[in-house]
């Protein structure tokens, strides 16, 4: 093939997504679910963050979840070569940044395809018509929604490339390389792309062969990237993420949709041809042992909750065997003859067209029929299959499937602009929960996957935040004045105005009475008598005298200031949306009332939401993947919500909800604990905290700061212990006088993950270098 050919044939296959996303035509290439919230914010505050700290592994960011570990963002591609170049370029808008370079991904996927299969050597034409179908298959909808679940794949291609150089020219070079891009765009779905390597080198060798070569590659690729995978490794070790319930039965039964194969979103999104490829594979000898791999991969739920690391059973963990399917998909259209055609394919068509109950797989079903009985061979024929492929592609992308716009966030800016430093609570906006506008404001929310457990169990267990979503991953903002006065937050933004806060502009409220981020407390008590205490009056303890873990003894007694009120009863029966109001409960507007009820559901395949004065709770269905196990819903009522009436929307359904109990406390304990504490002077940078701090008796400092290993703290020059304050902070103990105390973060397994990584890469240039010679 002529260098020009060679050249056009890569600039079409470069442009063919940019010509799909050009003829759907999206206002913007995002989707509502994630896209925005998740993926374009949490990359600007990683390119922020390296940013602020003039680094490329900063240790902490102070501005999420009131401050946590860098690699608990990491999910999200902290090393990725389009975060990198706009830490580089912030001028330019991170939303047109991402976009383009999931449109470059697709383009580089297609010819890292065309390229794989060229090296296998199959037809032009085969190689051209299956590197075009790629970006139909369900690449195109992850690539705007959730963009880690396929950014790896044109370097998954290369790394099979880079297994043919291996074996062919003795050179490792490109699979070392792009193994690396592998693990620093996806580290997620590496040990599965490893899986296909290894199932790859294996068809290509067999089991029985030299694997040196092979696993010193792989050796270099894991130091190389240990700057990445070591600290965010040992984040999710300290932070636990709980599995989903799983049904040990469902693990084993075939998958007779085949939905991690054919059609899904979430799964590899192909055409019938990928079916009929696998079971037609099972007849030559030389693919039958991987066709009759990837059929069980495909088929048993359990390989998909190996390979999604034991959290659950979902499609999206194959996504790695899609370059193995493209080649099988290749070997059936250069090996299947008219005649063997004519037996197999209508069998092997039996099970989807059973199965699937959709309008596309008729279509796909009649033109793989066409194609295969003409001939595989025919050039006029092999175009045909794009047919069903872009007809996945349109089903897949509806036009409600992109971002319509982007959210409105110019008041906020403008306000944290003339406020920096403000701690700010978004009210009903989901896609604004990582927004940091620039590290111009802490949130005490926060959305990501790998999350700090022990926050979360603070929000969700000791401050009883409402859960309003599927998952208790997802920290949002609440209107629980628990909540907006113990993590400092001074601006809202919501249309009810909480109790202590002014109105500024627009939905903005302001309160400049909540507790300061840094803080010395003289009253506190023990963990022990802490656990002792039930809700509500552990609520009152948090506020008035903190837990402190190392405390023997409380320095304050704890006196209750509950009082149970007599209010109307919620408890009933559900089985339709219910909607009730109470006009006349005369509510104390200096009062804070806290609502409880038990939820018991009788259709746990059905989720239960109900919603009081606004303030929603949900409990998901058993089913959900990230079941959220809220059977106890709470709700907070003061301010504005005290002076109109009581609106309870009982979603439609069928549960029971029980054991309804109010409470209240007086509004008015928030400014008298003000006057109870010690404020501190704080310099700050992003990992490095110096405060200086004057006290009248011994006492405990208090930070913003979740317990995470990583964190030391030194007084007047001396290391001393930290504490945990509320079961969740750090903290530690203070002598009565005038002190310097300086609180660093050092990220568990950083600099031990870049001497790896430096170590790694000259290794790996000395090695090739060796080879060569």
């Amino acid at each position: 093939m002529s260098m020009f050919r060679k050249t056009g044939i890569f600039f079409f296959l470069l442009v063919w997504p940019a010509l799909l996303v050009f003829v759907a035509h999206p206002i913007l290439f995002g989707n509502p679910v994630d896209w925005y919230s998740q993926h374009v914010v949490i990359g600007k505050t990683l390119r922020d963050t390296m940013i602020a700290s003039h680094s490329l592994a900063p240790d902490f960011v102070p501005q999420l979840f009131g401050g946590t570990n860098f690699y608990a963002l990491s999910y999200y591609g902290a090393l990725r070569p389009d975060i990198v170049f706009s830490s580089l370029f912030a001028q330019i808008d991170f939303v047109s940044i991402l976009s383009t370079y999931a449109v470059f991904l697709m383009g580089l996927g297609s010819i890292s395809a065309y390229v794989f299969l060229k090296q296998n050597r199959f037809s032009g034409p085969v190689c051209l018509v299956l590197s075009l179908m790629l970006p139909c298959s369900t690449i195109f909808f992850q690539s705007h929604r959730q963009i880690m679940f396929v950014s790896y794949i044109p370097f998954l291609f290369g790394m099979l490339t880079g297994i043919d150089h291996m074996i062919e020219k003795k050179k490792c070079t490109l699979f070392i390389l792009c193994g690396t891009f592998v693990v620093l765009h996806s580290f997620y779905f590496a040990p599965a792309s490893f899986l296909g390597c290894i199932l790859y080198f294996t068809y290509k060798k067999g089991w029985k062969t030299h694997w040196k070569p092979f696993l010193f590659g792989f050796a270099f690729i894991i130091a190389i990237t240990a700057m990445l995978w070591l600290p965010t490794g040992l984040y999710l070790l300290e932070n636990n993420r709980p599995s989903a319930p799983v049904d040990l039965f469902s693990l084993f039964r075939p998958d007779r949709k085949l939905t991690g194969l054919l059609y899904g979103r979430y799964g590899c999104g192909q055409p019938l041809l990928a079916w009929i490829s696998l079971v037609f594979s099972l007849f030559l000898k030389k693919t039958r042992k991987l066709a009759m791999i990837l059929l069980v991969l495909f088929l048993f739920p359990v390989c998909w909750y190996v390979l999604s690391g034991f959290l659950y059973a979902r499609t999206k963990a194959l996504l790695p065997m899609l370059p193995l399917v493209v080649l099988l998909e290749a070997s059936t259209l250069k090996n299947l003859k008219k005649d063997a055609a004519l037996f197999l394919v209508p069998v092997a068509l039996l099970w989807p067209l059973l199965a699937i109950r959709n309008s596309i797989v008729w279509w796909d079903a009649g033109i793989c029929l066409l194609v295969m009985l003409i001939g595989t061979d025919q050039r006029k024929t092999i175009p045909l299959l794009l047919v069903p492929a872009l007809m996945i592609w349109h089903a897949q992308n509806p036009s409600d499937s992109y971002l319509d716009s982007l959210p409105e966030t110019g008041e906020m800016t403008a306000w944290t602009r003339a406020h920096p430093g403000t701690t700010l609570a978004l009210m009903n906006q989901n896609d604004l929960v990582n927004e940091t506008f620039g590290l111009q404001a802490y949130r005490a929310s926060g959305y990501s996957s790998i999350y700090p457990a022990r926050y979360n169990t603070y929000i969700f267990d000791m401050l009883k935040n409402n859960i309003p979503i599927n998952n208790r991953t997802a920290i949002l903002d609440s209107l629980n004045p628990f909540y907006l006065w113990t993590r400092s937050i001074d601006t809202v933004r919501s249309e009810k105005v909480p109790y202590g806060y002014k109105k500024e502009s627009g939905t903005l409220s302001h309160n400049g009475s909540v507790l300061p981020r840094f803080w010395v407390t003289y009253d506190w008590m023990s963990e022990k008598e802490m656990d002792s205490l039930s809700f509500p009056d552990s609520l009152q303890a948090v506020v008035e005298t903190p837990s402190v873990s190392g405390a023997e003894r409380s320095a304050s007694p704890f006196t209750s200031r509950w009082r149970k009120e007599n209010l109307p009863s919620l408890d009933q029966a559900v089985t339709k949306r219910k909607k009730v109001s109470y006009d006349d409960l005369h509510l104390d507007p200096e009062r804070i009332y806290v609502l409880e009820m038990d939820i018991e559901n009788t259709t746990p395949d059905q989720p239960v939401v109900i919603d009081v004065c606004g303030m929603r709770n949900k409990l998901s269905s058993a089913s959900s993947v990230y079941y959220n196990h809220n059977t106890h819903f709470t709700y907070f009522l003061s301010g504005e919500m005290t002076s109109v009436p009581l609106t309870a929307d009982f979603r439609s359904g069928s549960y029971v909800v029980k054991n309804t109990v109010w409470h209240s406390i007086d509004a008015r304990l928030f400014e008298q604990r003000l006057r109870h504490i010690q404020p501190v002077t704080v310099r700050e940078t992003s990992s490095r905290w110096t405060i200086e701090a004057s006290l009248e008796k011994d006492g405990i400092l208090c930070t913003p700061f979740a317990m995470q290993n990583g964190f030391s703290i030194e007084v007047d020059g001396r290391k001393v212990p930290v504490e945990r304050i509320n079961q969740t902070f750090a903290g530690c103990a203070l002598s009565k006088g005038n002190h310097t105390i300086e609180i660093r973060f050092e990220a568990p397994g950083k600099k031990a993950g870049i001497i790896l990584s430096v170590s790694g890469l000259a290794g790996c240039v000395l090695w090739i270098r060796r080879k060569r010679k």
